[in-house]
């Protein structure tokens, strides 16, 4: 018979611990908030602006980026604007890092890892997102020992009764924290800045839950606020926002609101809303550059699968709800997907050839993730191996997204 059965139950001590605990969820509850509810509205006003600003940012500086590019090249060359999307994924992260290691060694200069222009990451993508718009070997490296060391020492239950309602999150995040205060460090806070300079973009995204909005944070921006400066905790907590799993790690409080993981809100992102790369080209035009020759390539990185095999799913609520966020991952991301596809459609739709899509997402004959850890060292190293080998052929990169109700392919 199971340990905890009703001979347990009986026993006088057990009975005083279930009795204590039940009375301590009845009394007790979340430490209280200083945020004042009235002032909601007002705050989310103030943040409708700032997004705005940094919706208008975007604009400028990609068009400043790409007139740049067109005066440095001769009259009829074309240029290209590279975006960059990594997608969260929680350890599958180490499968977007080999990507990029892979990816370095194409041939084809066409399809070779370029010098992105803008990146942009959520969740375990804002981890890797710094590493890969710097985009030499060594930053590559740097992020690939990070999903190659880290093991379950990041996911150290927190307390004693963890799943009780007041507290914030099971796991203790000191180790994510120590993690980015260690390597975004000023040294990569000065490269940052210098690229800001260059005007280039570097994005993440978290969640704000008491708005229910999601917050784009524009990193080199910040670096270059925070360049000859000691506290860069900002710039650290907006990376630790965008990877804060919600319920697995403590939200991250910024300006009296909670933030946590950005793929609550979404999965990828190539800008705030579809309509920021056709405004690059007109701000282009309006500015005296040629946006026939300018070629927006947007490349997307999927750190998982984008289907979902058919599972016996254990009655627990753990492998009810792990499922469950699973299923909801995948059918935001595809739609995600197929909604950047259409934009690029569009662009090309009133220019031919003036817009590429690419993605590549983990292949669906990939073995599947241990059961019951929240990192395995032994299985990031092999995702990290499979990138390796995803990134260096070109022919993995897909240009089609299936819609979510297609069927996987193979199926049909």
């Amino acid at each position: 018979m199971n340990a905890f059965d009703g001979r347990q139950m009986r026993r006088p001590g057990f009975a005083a611990l279930i009795s204590l605990v039940l009375a301590l969820c009845a009394t007790c509850s979340a430490p209280a908030r200083t945020l004042n509810v009235v002032r909601l509205p007002e705050y989310r006003a103030r943040h409708a602006v700032e997004q705005g600003r940094v919706r208008s940012t975007i604009v400028d500086t990609l068009a400043r980026r790409v007139l740049r590019k067109l005066n440095e090249t001769e009259l009829g060359t074309r240029v290209s604007l590279d975006v960059l999307v990594l997608s969260g994924g929680g350890q599958y992260g180490a499968f977007g890092a080999g990507v990029l290691s892979g990816w370095r060694t194409v041939e084809d200069p066409a399809l070779r890892l370029p010098e992105f222009d803008v990146v942009t990451g959520i969740s375990t993508g804002a981890l890797l997102a710094p590493f890969a718009f710097l985009g030499d070997a060594h930053s590559h490296e740097q992020v690939i020992e990070l999903y190659e060391q880290v093991d379950d020492d990041w996911a150290i239950v927190k307390a004693t009764f963890f799943f009780l309602p007041w507290r914030p999150a099971f796991f203790d995040r000191s180790a994510l924290d120590d993690y980015i205060d260690e390597h975004v460090d000023p040294a990569i806070v000065g490269r940052l800045a210098s690229a800001s300079r260059e005007d280039r973009l570097l994005l993440v995204g978290s969640t704000n839950l008491d708005l229910g909005s999601m917050h784009i944070w524009n990193l080199t921006e910040l670096a270059t606020e925070l360049e000859h400066g000691d506290d860069l905790s900002r710039l650290h907590g907006a990376m630790l926002a965008s990877s804060a799993i919600p319920g697995a790690f403590e939200p991250v409080e910024i300006d009296g609101m909670l933030h946590v993981d950005g793929a609550v809100s979404r999965n990828l992102f190539v800008s705030p809303d579809p309509h920021v790369l056709p405004e690059v080209l007109h701000e282009i035009e309006r500015l005296g550059g040629d946006p026939a020759r300018v070629c927006t390539r947007v490349w997307m990185i999927v750190n998982g699968s984008l289907h979902s095999d058919a599972s016996v799913v254990a009655a627990g609520w753990p492998s009810i709800v792990g499922r469950s966020i699973q299923l909801l991952m995948n059918a935001t991301t595809l739609a995600t997907l197929r909604l950047s596809e259409q934009v690029v459609e569009t662009l090309n739709a009133r220019r031919a050839g003036s817009a590429e899509f690419r993605f590549v997402c983990l292949p669906g004959d990939a073995r599947p993730a241990p059961h019951g850890r929240l990192f395995d060292r032994k299985f990031m190293a092999e995702l990290v191996r499979l990138g390796a080998r995803v990134g260096s052929d070109p022919s993995s990169w897909r240009c089609d997204a299936d819609p979510p109700f297609a069927a996987p392919p193979g199926e049909h």
